[in-house]
């Protein structure tokens, strides 16, 4: 089974209780109480980890949302139960939160285990990769390992010439003067 492949069929098999996404809560949909708990666990994780490499605390997070799709006020307190579990997040709520902490809303819910790519040049490579046959594939990686070991190699030779430079430096220094 292809890459693309394999991540439709596992959103899918994600999904498929759930319905639209923004026809209700994820707890309203086919999901038993252990799969509910579990995913209000994994997301809510997920959620933490996003908001503090945004470098905002609870009440920050909440203060930036402001109000949900139903015209409910974010408090710390909300954001704390979503990120503990106690409390499960409708995927418009993950949605919000996810653009203001600069994450993929489909990695905050679980439905992926990729991360938004740091840079928008890199998704885009990704995409053009994704979207183009074998040979091209096959084409994109030599291209890509061809400059990898040529950064490395270069990076190994400024390496090795500070590590003469300082084995020659002691040398110096050891000579009596």
């Amino acid at each position: 089974m292809s890459m693309p492949t394999m991540y439709t069929q596992r959103v899918y098999e994600s999904t498929r209780c759930v319905g639209a996404f923004f026809r209700g809560p994820l707890h309203n949909s086919c999901m038993s109480k252990s799969k509910k708990s579990v995913y209000a666990i994994r997301s809510g994780r997920r959620l933490q980890i996003a908001r503090n490499e945004a470098g905002l605390s609870q009440g920050g997070l909440a203060d930036a949302a402001g109000l949900d799709y139903m015209g409910r006020t974010y408090t710390a307190s909300r954001i704390s139960n979503y990120e503990t579990g106690g409390r499960m997040m409708d995927y418009p709520i993950i949605q919000q939160l996810a653009e203001i902490v600069g994450e993929d809303a489909a990695w905050i819910a679980g439905f992926t285990d990729v991360r938004r790519s740091e840079a928008p040049d890199e998704a885009a490579l990704l995409d053009n990769y994704r979207a183009t046959d074998d040979r091209g594939k096959r084409t994109i990686s030599r291209v890509a390992e061809e400059e990898s070991s040529y950064k490395l190699g270069r990076q190994g030779a400024i390496e090795r010439a500070h590590a003469e430079g300082d084995a020659a430096n002691q040398a110096v220094q050891k000579k009596p003067a």
